[in-house]
């Protein structure tokens, strides 16, 4: 020896993964060493979903893949720059090259470059818009509707524009979509309404929020030469929240994984929300016969990291009402000790629950409590709001309204839990307020 040490070259990103994949659970770590072919992930509540996303395609580059050449579905912006920080905290610049996006911001990358292939007449726009802003220039297109047709006195924009967007989503085309109406004595003239809706989109070469993504369907569907053009981009796809995916979403990612296979799913069939808008829950019930996999296939992360023991078991007895479901073991490793009982309140309507949480909100702060120890978290839309309002205001518990806040500006983010969208919560000193779009 001549007395000097050998010298290593270490890759700081191999480093960083070896500790991220000391962190992970059994489960969590078979998922991130799946190596080829269909993957079907069932993610309890509170189980490092992300984490194992984040690791998986962190993994996946690190073992060869080129970033890319992966693509990963998230349901949200937010969840996509979150998953993509997830990653380059792993791979660092690396992180960056990685295909991460939305199925609306995906379909508008496709028509972009391929909509002149696309066997449609006339000239075909659509704007670069935000989820809200898209959704508001639709509501537009849907009153003119309306009121060219003179059905302004009895229907609503908003349940005339949620019946299109889930006709569209499941693929149902105007003549088809009279039974997918919840008012039978509606169902013509939203019929009409849809039929309206669609002459004025083609007259005018819009495309709608929704047809972004039945257009793409289209083109990977008629199109040999297009679909393989997109097959060939990407080696392994990954898919969030799988559970909330609809009938079109299905097919677009059935189109892009039909060579390769190598599609890794995630989400819970206990979790879908969506349902108002045209997901299907049968696309996560039904993928492990749909893609041949067998039981190996298929890993469970049962372990809730977020929540008490108390808290899981209820949350698992209401699953259990689901009519479609698939058995799994949730369980935590907190204590439940401490954890106060949850009780399930069954009331006749809006009403009843408003005042009966009112009322016992009054004799807890009666008692020696304050307002701000208590949250009241709905997942639905603004018009419950006053409902409750009205409640308290009859009760003198005092609140205000704060509108459009964000769970990260939230004091105390962590009990709103994952998906929450409206929020009624106690957190000043003397008074309640009310949160939306969280």
């Amino acid at each position: 020896m001549n007395g000097k040490l050998p010298f290593f070259r270490i890759n700081p990103n191999e480093t960083k993964m070896s500790k991220r994949l000391n962190e992970l659970n059994p489960a969590q770590l078979k998922a991130v060493k799946h190596e080829n072919g269909p993957l079907l992930i069932i993610a309890g509540p509170g189980s490092g979903k992300t984490r194992t996303i984040a690791c998986s395609i962190a993994y996946a580059i690190e073992e060869g893949v080129l970033p890319d050449r992966i693509l990963a579905f998230s349901f949200t912006v937010k969840a996509s720059k979150d998953l993509k920080n997830r990653v380059k905290e792993i791979v660092e610049e690396k992180g960056n090259l990685v295909n991460i996006s939305t199925f609306h911001s995906f379909c508008r990358r496709v028509l972009r470059e391929d909509i002149g292939k696309l066997r449609r007449e006339g000239t075909i726009n659509f704007g670069d818009l935000g989820e809200d802003e898209q959704e508001r220039e639709d509501r537009k297109i849907v009153v003119r509707a309306i009121n060219h047709l003179q059905y302004h006195k009895f229907v609503k924009p908003k349940d005339v524009l949620d019946f299109i967007i889930k006709c569209k989503a499941r693929g149902i085309q105007p003549s088809d979509s009279g039974s997918y109406t919840t008012d039978s004595y509606k169902s013509e003239a939203y019929v009409k309404i849809y039929e309206e809706y669609e002459r004025y989109l083609k007259t005018h070469g819009w495309i709608d929020y929704e047809n972004q993504q039945l257009f793409t369907d289209q083109l990977f569907k008629e199109d040999a030469e297009v679909r393989a053009k997109w097959q060939g981009k990407f080696e392994l796809i990954f898919v969030d929240e799988f559970q909330d995916t609809d009938p079109i979403q299905y097919e677009i990612i059935k189109s892009l994984a039909g060579e390769h296979q190598n599609l890794r799913v995630v989400g819970d069939d206990d979790q879908g929300i969506y349902g108002w808008r045209g997901s299907d829950i049968q696309n996560i019930l039904n993928f492990k016969n749909d893609y041949s996999i067998d039981d190996d296939d298929l890993i469970t992360l049962g372990e809730n990291y977020r929540s008490t023991q108390n808290i899981v078991e209820a949350s698992r007895a209401l699953a259990e009402f689901n009519p479609d479901r698939r058995e799994k073991d949730l369980f935590t490793r907190k204590s439940k000790n401490t954890d106060p009982k949850v009780i399930h309140l069954h009331c006749e309507d809006a009403n009843v629950e408003a005042n009966t949480i009112a009322d016992f909100i009054d004799r807890a702060i009666k008692d020696g409590r304050e307002p701000k120890d208590f949250a009241i978290f709905c997942r639905s839309t603004k018009s419950q709001s006053p409902v409750f309002e009205e409640a308290f205001k009859n009760s003198g518990i005092p609140h205000h309204v704060v509108e459009d806040l964000s769970i990260l500006q939230c004091q105390n983010p962590a009990p709103l839990g994952r998906g929450c969208r409206h929020c009624l919560r106690f957190s000043l000193e003397t008074s309640c307020k009310i949160c939306y779009n969280i």
